[in-house]
Parts: C-alpha cells; structure tokens; sequence
C-alpha cells in the first residue's frame, strides 16, 4: 500500500511540473526565411489584465523573440517603443531591413501559482512581413500554460520562450547557415 502512495505523489508530482504549450502556423508550410538577411521587431504594446496594464509584458516578449530569431538572422533589432504597423514598415525600409516582425499580446496572466495553485497563461499572435513587398510571409498563434510547482520567478514569457525559438527554426532549419558571427 505504502508504494502505491508513493507512485501516486510521483505521478501527481510529475504532472504539476508539466505544462501545455502549444503553436499554430497560419500558413501549413511555414516559409524559409534567408538567414543572410535581418529583421525589425515592433515591440507590442503592454497586456492588459482586466483593467490593470501589466508594465514590461511588451518588452519581454520583444526580447524573447529577439533573442530566438538573433541565433538565425544577420541583424535583428527591436522598436524603441510602440509602434504602428505603417511607421514599423516605412523604419524597416529606410533602415533595410528584410523582415518586420510584429506581435501582439491576446492573454497575460502572471500568477503567484506557488501561493494560490492558479498557472500563468500566454496567448499571443506573431506575424512576420516582407519588408520590400508589405506583405504577409506567416503568422502564427501561440499559447500556452505554465506548471503548478513554479518556485517563483516563472512568469508568461518563459511559457513561449521554446515554442518562440522552434517556430523561428522552422522558418530557418536548425543549423545557422549563413551566419557568421
């Protein structure tokens, strides 16, 4: 009896450290992207949680999308501050950029889930543009949940931070070719 107790916490145990994530490409075949070239991130604006702007959301997701799409690109660089689609586009052009990379920020809830047992949760669109042509190359839906036996210092952000960084090699392959550094 006493080792089925203990499989049991096992199992929940295990369970409690596992979270969903999931990414949704928008096209069925994503595009490959040339890692040759470089890419403008327009930093998406602060989620909001019902009424309450949860400040610094839009420059963590920037910065974690920067950070996966810097392994495989020449040049990345983020916005300095919000920006609309247009001015992002016209920036990304006078600037030769190749890709404008525009996010936005659906669902952020950043939970004390170690005090009170609710998960962080995520859902948020990523759209990637031709600079020269405006137009649409892929768009992609991702969400996801974090676990119950967080520690602290698990936040939204590090919920996408994997599907982020396996959706930027799908546009590339998982070998940097190209880039030198």
């Amino acid at each position: 009896m006493r080792k089925y107790i203990w499989l049991l916490a096992l199992v929940l145990f295990l369970s409690g450290c596992a979270s969903a994530r999931e990414f949704r490409h928008g096209n069925k075949v994503p595009p490959k992207l040339n890692p040759n070239s470089s890419a403008y991130i327009l930093l998406p604006a602060d989620a909001m949680y019902y009424t309450k702007t949860c400040a610094g959301s839009g420059n963590a997701i920037a910065q974690v999308i920067s950070s996966a799409f810097s392994k495989r690109l020449m040049r990345v660089e983020v916005s300095n501050g919000v920006e609309d689609l247009s001015v992002g586009l016209n920036k990304a052009k006078s600037s030769n950029f190749t890709y404008l990379i525009s996010s936005k920020i659906n669902r952020w809830e950043d939970r004390a889930t170690e005090w009170n047992g609710l998960l962080d949760l995520i859902k948020m669109e990523l759209t990637i543009y031709d600079v020269q042509t405006d137009a649409i190359l892929d768009s992609v839906d991702i969400e996801g949940n974090g676990t119950w036996f967080t520690f602290g210092g698990y936040h939204p952000e590090d919920i996408v931070k994997k599907q982020i960084d396996e959706y930027s090699e799908s546009l590339f392959g998982p070998e940097r070719v190209g880039v030198s550094r």
